[in-house]
């Protein structure tokens, strides 16, 4: 199993942190870029990242990594103690995980990166109502 790590940039530049214990790995790195590239060589695994290249979050933030070996041939994600993380669905914008909630009276998935409320559905009493 890859130690799961975390990407963070700090005023002094971007930290490797293990996600589980919070310790330090590497710091100062000059750029994201470079800190992707140090964590590889290193065989850590990073969060899973959306098509614009913001890391996978649940709705308080915790990180998301993409569960290994994925046994439904969808995207599984679990968190850094490979506690799986159920009840998300892919936002069609930035290929993040978008998460339920209740949104002014509709049952929404709503995605923390980039701030879309997708698969809405109307509560039972406004099906059916006259537009």
């Amino acid at each position: 199993m890859c130690k799961k790590v975390l990407i963070v940039e700090e005023s002094d530049g971007w930290y490797i942190f293990d996600s589980e214990n919070g310790n330090t790995l590497q710091e100062g790195i000059g750029s994201r870029a470079e800190c992707l590239k140090t964590a590889e060589g290193k065989g850590y695994e990073v969060p899973a990242m959306s098509e614009k290249g913001a890391f996978f979050a649940d709705m308080d933030g915790n990180p998301l990594y993409v569960t290994k070996p994925i046994k439904s041939g969808s995207v599984e994600l679990e968190y850094a103690d490979e506690i799986p993380c159920l009840g998300f669905e892919i936002c069609p914008v930035c290929k993040g995980p978008a998460f339920g909630r209740d949104a002014g009276g509709k049952n929404c998935y709503y995605c923390p990166s980039c701030g879309k409320e997708i698969d809405c559905v109307p509560p039972e009493e406004w099906i059916g109502e006259i537009d």
